[in-house]
């Protein structure tokens, strides 16, 4: 299946929970923008809810690379909307939340907090997936940032008030 279609369900889940329309512009996406809200504000969404469940993380990528060599920032570097939304599991209650923010809190938070944060990098199956869903950037790495950390850091969030599906 696509990853696309895939995430566009989670994409859906924020809009159907805090209002806006999915976001079909191929420019709009260059910045990350995946949700436009009803007072115009451009949100990213990512869905690192199952992961977020085993590993108590969610993994912020940082830099992307090709087979042959070729380094880009990965989306935590050139997400440019007005608000990020992430659907990860709360490490109590093993609910599924929305983290919501600027990016630029998440930003800032990273790089205070950097030293102490795990590194990662894309494991064989992962870079698999993604040249098997054609793309050419499809390595890399990142922060791996502990949800409980950002809780108690002050970032606050919502529980998801619908069923999780994916296609």
């Amino acid at each position: 299946m696509n990853d696309i279609i895939r995430f566009a369900n989670t994409e859906q889940l924020y809009a159907n929970q805090f209002g806006g329309t999915l976001i079909n512009d191929s420019r709009q996406w260059e910045m990350d923008a995946d949700v436009l809200t009803l007072d115009g504000k451009t949100v990213s969404i990512k869905d690192q809810l199952r992961s977020s469940a085993k590993y108590g993380n969610i993994a912020i990528g940082v830099e992307t690379s090709d087979a042959g060599g070729r380094v880009k920032p990965d989306w935590f570097q050139y997400i440019a909307t007005t608000g990020f939304a992430i659907l990860c599991t709360h490490p109590k209650t093993k609910k599924a939340i929305w983290i919501r923010c600027k990016p630029e809190k998440l930003k800032q938070w990273v790089e205070d907090n950097k030293n102490s944060l795990r590194k990662f990098n894309l494991r064989p199956s992962t870079v698999a997936h993604n040249r098997s869903q054609g793309r050419t950037f499809n390595d890399g790495w990142g922060w791996l940032v502990p949800i409980q950390r950002l809780l108690d850091d002050g970032f606050s969030f919502t529980e998801l008030n619908q069923d999780y599906t994916t296609k």
